[in-house]
């Protein structure tokens, strides 16, 4: 809060030096310019979330005061205040704590329950973004690429979103196991499983143990969608089931006469995202169409000058029969 507001709503409070929290530590809190906030201290405060949550105990809480009045003009209550309220410890039932919530914030039944379901998410990183079989093992057939339900393990700030599955570098999966990456939809509840095709490029069965660990998730910043005409031909992986993209197959992707590469241009403005697009399609063939694209510069031409003469390479000469042994 800042300390006109202070002044005016809790005049009886005291601005207490901030050496009593940090002790010789110092301070440092910017906004979102950068510019740097004037401390003058922190008062305490009495909290209660909700008008009707008066006869509950209130929790005490402290707040900083800064001078400039452009900062925090309505107090910023932390994440951790609500945490410690509408958490685990809290004696109110589900319901009253929804409600509450609702009350408190304004906010539609759906948006609190999202709300508390993100407060009760666990904080622990460790198995967050892991990716992982169920609780069955997993017979992979003969060169064939299989279909495989795993297990998503994410925050609940990631629910419903495309993230990039990465397989794991720890040789967790048994030797011809292949899984490339490729982005999945993580689902909208707190856990679930996603599709992720499995390629077994032995010729015997392998089986994958329960919770075998595949992978990891990372975020991603955009995804652009490829236009590329894929033709399936020749013997390769046979699929039991119907992945278009699954790793190992040999389908055939040909480079369009034109296309747009994937460069990022949100950081420029309308007029010159046109002019950049126009730009980047017409010499969209000095950029790598995918990882197969190894590029062709007939009109680059290199001169060598090598300090031996002598040929790497000298022409055969036939030894002629008469002197044969």
């Amino acid at each position: 809060m800042n300390e006109e507001w202070r002044k005016l709503h809790l005049p009886h409070s005291t601005v207490r030096p901030l050496s009593e929290l940090l002790g010789s530590d110092i301070l440092l809190g910017v906004v979102a310019n950068q510019t740097e906030i004037p401390f003058m201290g922190w008062v305490e405060v009495e909290f209660r979330l909700g008008k009707e949550s008066a006869r509950t105990k209130p929790l005490l809480v402290p707040i900083l005061v800064s001078s400039d009045p452009h900062v925090a003009a309505e107090p910023i209550i932390g994440y951790n205040v609500i945490e410690e309220i509408t958490g685990e410890g809290s004696q109110k039932t589900k319901t009253e704590t929804i409600h509450t919530v609702c009350q408190a914030f304004q906010i539609t039944v759906k948006t609190a329950q999202a709300v508390l379901q993100l407060i009760h998410a666990p904080i622990s990183e460790e198995g967050v973004g892991m990716v992982h079989t169920g609780k069955r093992t997993i017979t992979l057939g003969a060169e064939q690429i299989t279909t495989v339900y795993v297990n998503v393990n994410t925050g609940a700030q990631y629910h419903g979103q495309d993230l990039l599955l990465v397989p794991s570098e720890e040789p967790t999966l048994p030797e011809g196991v292949v899984i490339e990456e490729g982005l999945v939809r993580v689902p909208r509840k707190r856990s679930g499983y996603v599709p992720v095709p499995i390629a077994n490029t032995n010729k015997y069965s392998v089986t994958l143990t329960q919770r075998t660990v595949v992978g990891h998730l990372q975020t991603v910043k955009t995804a652009y969608v490829a236009s590329v005409e894929q033709i399936t031909g020749g013997e390769g992986l046979k699929s039991p089931t119907n992945t278009a993209s699954a790793p190992g197959d040999n389908s055939k992707k040909h480079k369009p006469a034109w296309w747009d590469p994937p460069v990022d241009l949100s950081h420029l403005n309308e007029e010159q995202k046109r002019i950049t697009k126009q730009l980047l399609r017409e010499e969209c063939h000095a950029f790598a169409y995918d990882d197969d694209d190894i590029g062709s510069i007939p009109s680059l031409k290199l001169h060598i000058t090598l300090h031996d003469t002598t040929p790497v390479r000298k022409t055969y000469m036939a030894v002629p029969k008469p002197t044969r042994r």
